[in-house]
């Protein structure tokens, strides 16, 4: 009896978790965070904006999925 080959060894499936550098600093290509910003208009009207911003890799997901080492605790 013989034992089968080991499978080939395949980079991990990154789910578009990937770095890109932006301003020096990298993020996560996938992930973002949402922040709701209230103010008032020139009326005293409260109005609400909702901003997207970016995550620093690694993310979590990341982490997760085994495409960096978990950091030491």
């Amino acid at each position: 009896m013989t034992t089968p080959p080991d499978p080939p060894v395949s980079k991990p499936e990154t789910f578009g978790h990937e770095p890109f550098e932006y301003d020096g600093v990298p993020i996560c290509t996938r992930c973002y965070t949402t922040s709701v910003r209230c103010s008032l208009d020139a009326f005293e009207v409260p109005r609400r904006s909702t901003v997207r911003l970016p995550v620093p890799w690694p993310c979590t997901s990341a982490v997760v999925l085994g495409l960096v080492p978990r950091p030491a605790v």
